[in-house]
């Protein structure tokens, strides 16, 4: 392997921002992305502002027409060199990107902390309009104050998908389960207060089967116990006792068996379902990363399991492009930062948590 190839992408960032700062003949595209539609801002590397506002859409047809004024403005002004950049919003911006980097061009993103900072440095004035923001976005570029986006191969963008799918699937059970805890609180708080999780297999049994106070009543002493015994060996008969003690002298609310049994229902199948798609899941996670070194590397960490190793190369993709462990901590938003002014030190540091959540 060449040594161009070998080279970090810091020192290819580097080399890129140099070349912005020093040349001449760079044409800078600025775009700035909207989910309809996109405006972008023509300006030369030496500053020359050739066009603030061109409107295009989000589809190939605007992309064409973006490609075509770009070609008008480096026949015009004689700049054999481009450079697209753009603030990522959201997921908008990579329809874009992957369209530039198919073309060949050159692809760069400015971060959305720096066009906000930056926006009063242009005009104190706190209006804000699609023009103005691509400008800014432009004048970043000009100063060489952008980074490369991280571009995962088609694995690590399968994977990191798979993994957003996950963690929206957990923050859903974490819901169903407050419902769930608040509707048992309601009809029979005196369960909800005995189980510290909710999901306990002996409290499902319960919910599948006599979720009321007054069920249990009925059941009798010996009917209850011998259910969960049945249901649930390792749980004792003495704490069976206890809940059959507990429904006979119940406060929960009466009058709504009804209408309480039926969300009770909805949520145990819903919880059923959502168990049943994170393993599904799961399964497709580890079609991916189980002959993967880096996976094996990860799970070796005491500590690290199959999704926390799984999320770790999803966020990082491929290990190559980063060239020191501070550039991860970075990027997790996991380094320290301080305050220092004159002869005011404040020792006490914090993490700037300004990087990617899922990561840190």
């Amino acid at each position: 392997m060449q040594e161009k190839e070998r080279r970090s992408a810091k020192q290819a960032l580097q080399d890129l921002k140099m070349e912005i700062r020093s040349s001449q003949d760079t044409l800078i595209i600025a775009v700035d992305i909207g989910k309809i539609r996109n405006c972008a801002c023509f300006m030369s590397s030496s500053g020359k502002v050739l066009r603030r506002r061109f409107f295009f859409t989000n589809t190939i047809d605007g992309f064409n027409q973006l490609m075509r004024q770009t070609k008008f403005y480096q026949r015009r002004e004689k700049l054999p060199h481009t450079l697209f950049g753009m603030e990522p919003s959201g997921y908008y911006w990579i329809h874009l990107y992957e369209h530039l980097t198919r073309c060949g061009k050159r692809a760069i993103t400015v971060s959305p902390l720096a066009v906000n900072r930056n926006r009063e440095t242009i005009n104190v004035s706190r209006d804000k309009s699609d023009p103005k923001d691509a400008y800014n976005i432009a004048d970043l570029m000009r100063q060489g104050k952008f980074y490369l986006p991280i571009y995962r191969d088609k694995e690590i963008r399968e994977l990191k998908r798979f993994t957003k799918i996950y963690y929206r699937l957990v923050a859903q059970r974490s819901s169903l389960r407050c419902r769930l805890r608040g509707i048992v609180g309601y009809i029979f708080p005196e369960l909800e207060h005995y189980f510290t999780d909710i999901l306990a297999k002996s409290m499902m049994i319960i919910l599948e089967n006599c979720p009321f106070p007054s069920e249990i009543r009925k059941m009798g002493r010996s009917r209850f116990v011998f259910l969960l015994a049945k249901e649930n060996p390792r749980f004792s008969r003495k704490r069976a006792e206890e809940i059959y003690e507990l429904a006979c002298s119940s406060v929960g609310i009466t009058g709504e068996e009804k209408s309480a049994l039926f969300e009770i229902k909805f949520l145990l199948k819903e919880l059923e379902d959502l168990k049943s798609n994170m393993d599904k899941v799961n399964a497709e996670v580890q079609n991916i990363v189980s002959g993967r070194d880096d996976y094996s590397l990860l799970i070796s960490i005491p500590g690290v399991g199959p999704v926390t190793a799984s999320s770790i190369i999803a966020e990082i993709g491929d290990i190559t492009n980063f060239s020191s462990g501070k550039q991860l901590i970075k990027l997790a938003g996991l380094d320290l930062y301080g305050s220092e002014s004159g002869i005011s030190i404040h020792s006490l540091r914090h993490i700037t948590k300004r990087g990617r959540r899922t990561l840190r």
